[in-house]
């Protein structure tokens, strides 16, 4: 009996498109971090997430979601923050799960890709005890 179908795998399946979707998790760095270095450099001099935004990124990429959702989510994020800034947060470090929970609320209903944005970092936070 081949090795493929022991494991419960059968690579014959496999193509170009399904075998990029199984990487690993562990070592993987999303596109974003890969292709565009400078793009991340900008995102961690950003008011309020700068800090975390390479952890948040990576957090992401462990978590497998796909490098299309991860850009997506930072695209939506500045508006997440000129929102916190209005309500007086001015660092990371006045970011409460309050406030991001409140920010999730705002924009549930208003747009959806800044409410996954929080959302996910919601967990970020939650998972991290910040």
């Amino acid at each position: 009996m081949p090795v493929a179908l022991t494991c419960g795998f059968d690579s014959t399946l496999l193509t170009r498109e399904r075998e990029r979707m199984l990487h690993s998790g562990m070592n993987a760095k999303p596109v974003l971090v890969r292709r565009h270095p400078r793009a991340l450099r900008r995102w961690c001099a950003f008011p309020v997430i700068g800090a975390k935004v390479h952890d948040f990124v990576q957090w992401l990429g462990r978590r497998g979601y796909a490098d299309r959702s991860v850009s997506v989510y930072l695209r939506a994020l500045p508006s997440v923050v000129r929102r916190w800034r209005c309500k007086g947060i001015d660092s990371f470090e006045q970011l409460t799960l309050q406030a991001v929970s409140e920010a999730y609320g705002y924009f549930r209903s208003r747009d959806q890709h800044s409410s996954s944005a929080v959302r996910c970092l919601r967990s970020f936070l939650i998972e991290r005890k910040m």
